[in-house]
Order: structure tokens, then C-alpha cells, then sequence
């Protein structure tokens, strides 16, 4: 399947610009997240092991990734805190 392009968004007004390869990688990891309860599940309907692995192996990688951005987006948090407190003290 083809990567997802940059869609043409408005070129003035509200959501002017280009939606870029963080949007397309959003809905990259949703169709895979989508994707990966079917593996498992076509695996047990075949009883093919490997697909079942595959997409128990990609169930365990998806919430690793998950951790990972939520605690990305925790400690960028936590330096806009950081970055305020210092703009209002000065």
C-alpha cells in the first residue's frame, strides 16, 4: 500500500498549509492498530501460528510506541511548563 500523501488543504483562512507527515503518520499507525486485532485473529481462524505471532508481536510493539509518544508528549509537557514559569519570572 502507498504511503499517504500531504493532502492540499485551503491556501487562506482557517487550516491554510499543507497537513503534514506527522497527520499522515497519525493515520499510518491507526490503520495499523486497526490491523493488528485481524492478524491475530486470522491467524487463530487458520491456525497459522506465524500470523498469529505476528500480530501478537505487533499488538505488544503498537502499545510500546504508545508508551513511548505519551511519555514524549508528558515531558514536552512538562518543559512548556518549564519555559512559562521562566518567561513570567523575568
Amino acid at each position: 500500500m502507498p504511503e499517504p500523501r500531504a493532502q492540499e488543504l485551503p491556501s487562506t483562512g482557517e487550516g491554510a498549509g499543507l497537513a503534514g507527515p506527522r497527520t499522515a503518520g497519525i493515520a499510518r499507525e491507526r490503520r495499523a492498530q486497526r490491523a493488528r486485532p485481524e492478524k491475530e485473529a486470522a491467524g487463530d481462524l487458520t491456525d497459522d501460528e506465524g500470523l498469529k505471532a505476528e500480530g501478537k508481536t505487533d499488538k505488544a510493539g503498537g502499545k510500546i510506541k504508545q508508551g513511548l509518544e505519551d511519555a514524549k508528549d508528558k515531558a514536552e509537557d512538562v518543559v512548556d511548563k518549564v519555559k512559562d514559569t521562566i518567561q513570567r519570572d523575568r
